[in-house]
C-alpha cells in the first residue's frame, strides 16, 4: 500500500492494482480524523471484488450498449462483462490490471499503463496515465488523467471511489448532494442511457439545490430500475473549466462537506444499490447503500449517440486525452 501524508492526519493510500484509490484520511475540527471512502482490508480482497472500489477506469468508463460501437466506418464489437454489456472497459480493463509507478513522492504518485491493439476488443495501441496528489492545505485530492492512442479510439478515463463522509461503512441515503446540472440520462433496465436527454425540473433527479439521495425507489420509474441512482446528468459548461464544483456532498451529520471539480463534461451518481457483499475494511460485507460513487467521465455509451450535446470522446493519434478531477474536503 503506497501512503501519501499530509498535515494533521490528512492522507490517502494508494494500490498499483487497479491505480486505486483505497484510503482517504480527512482530519475533522474536533481533532478526529475520519475514513471517507470505501475500502477492503487486504490486496487479496481488492482483487476478488467486484465493485470497482476506487479503481481507476478504462478504456472506456460506464456501459457501452452490446459491447458495440462504430467508427470510421468500422464496427467494433468489444468483450462484454455485463450481461450483452460492456462495462468499464470489460473484463479486462484497467480497474482489473496492475498499473506500474513511475513516480513516488511525499505528495505525488503516478502510475502507467499499456493497452495492445484489439485488447478487450479496441482498436490501437494505448498509452495512460493516472497521477495523484495531495495538498494538506486545502485538503486536497486531484486525480490527473493522460492518455495517447496510435489509432482512433473512444477514450473515457475516471476513478470509482465510493464516499460516505459519515465514516466507512454507513448508510449514504441522507447525504446531501448538489450538482451543477439541469439534464439526465434515462436508463433501460440494464442501466444503459435510452438514448433521450430530459431535463431534471420538477423530479427526483434535481440536484440544483441540495437535495438527499433517500428518494424511495418507488417513486420514480427510473429509480425502480435499479434500485435507486445510476443515472448520468450532463454537467453544465460553467464548470468544465472547474472554477465550479460539478458536485458537492455534505454528510449527514453536517460536519463535513465535499467539492468536487472536473474538466470531464458528465457525472454518474451511482448510490451504491448492489453493495451488498462487498468485502469491507474492517473484515465484514458492506450492505447496499454503504456508499455513493461520483464519476466525472463521458455519458456512458457516447460513441453511439453523436447527437449528444457533449464534445465528442474519440481520441485521434496525435492527440492527447487529458482531464483532471480535484476532491475538496471541508469540515465544519
Amino acid at each position: 500500500m503506497i501512503q501519501l501524508e499530509g498535515d494533521k492526519g490528512f492522507g490517502v493510500s494508494l494500490l498499483p492494482y487497479g491505480a486505486t484509490w483505497a484510503s482517504c484520511r480527512v482530519p475533522m475540527r474536533d481533532g478526529s480524523v475520519r475514513e471517507v471512502l470505501l475500502g477492503c482490508a487486504s490486496e487479496d480482497d481488492y482483487r476478488r471484488q467486484t465493485s470497482y472500489l476506487g479503481a481507476a477506469i478504462g478504456r472506456f468508463a460506464n456501459r457501452l450498449k452490446y459491447g458495440y460501437f462504430k467508427l470510421g466506418g468500422t464496427d467494433y464489437m468489444l468483450e462484454r462483462n455485463d450481461g450483452e454489456h460492456c462495462l468499464h472497459g470489460g473484463p479486462s480493463g484497467f480497474g482489473r490490471r496492475d498499473w506500474t509507478i513511475e513516480e513516488l513522492g511525499l505528495n505525488k504518485a503516478r502510475f502507467s499503463i499499456n493497452s495492445s491493439d484489439g485488447e478487450g476488443g479496441f482498436p490501437g495501441q494505448m498509452a495512460a496515465e493516472v497521477c495523484y496528489s495531495i495538498d494538506a492545505s486545502d485538503l486536497s485530492v486531484a486525480i490527473e488523467f493522460l492518455a495517447a492512442v496510435d489509432r482512433a479510439c473512444p477514450v473515457s478515463l475516471t476513478n470509482h471511489a465510493y464516499f460516505n463522509l459519515d465514516g466507512d461503512g454507513m448508510d449514504c441515503r441522507a447525504h446531501s448532494l448538489r450538482l451543477q446540472s439541469r439534464l439526465f440520462l434515462p436508463i433501460d433496465r440494464d442501466g444503459v442511457p435510452e438514448g433521450r436527454i430530459e431535463n431534471v425540473r420538477g423530479t427526483c433527479f434535481d440536484f440544483s439545490s441540495a437535495t438527499t439521495l433517500d428518494a424511495a425507489p418507488d417513486s420514480h420509474p427510473q429509480l425502480r430500475l435499479n434500485k435507486g441512482y445510476n443515472h448520468a446528468f450532463i454537467l453544465d459548461d460553467a464548470c468544465h473549466n472547474m472554477r465550479l464544483p460539478a458536485a458537492e456532498l455534505v454528510s449527514v451529520d453536517r460536519s463535513l462537506s465535499m467539492a468536487m471539480y472536473t474538466t470531464m463534461p458528465a457525472l454518474h451518481v451511482y448510490g451504491g444499490n448492489y453493495l451488498a457483499g462487498t468485502p469491507s475494511r474492517t473484515g465484514k460485507a458492506y450492505a447496499d447503500y454503504a456508499g455513493v460513487a461520483l464519476e466525472a467521465e463521458f455519458p456512458p455509451d457516447c460513441p453511439n449517440h453523436p447527437e449528444w450535446p457533449t464534445p465528442d470522446c474519440i481520441i485521434l493519434p496525435g492527440g492527447i486525452y487529458r482531464h483532471s478531477i480535484r476532491f475538496e474536503f471541508r469540515p465544519r
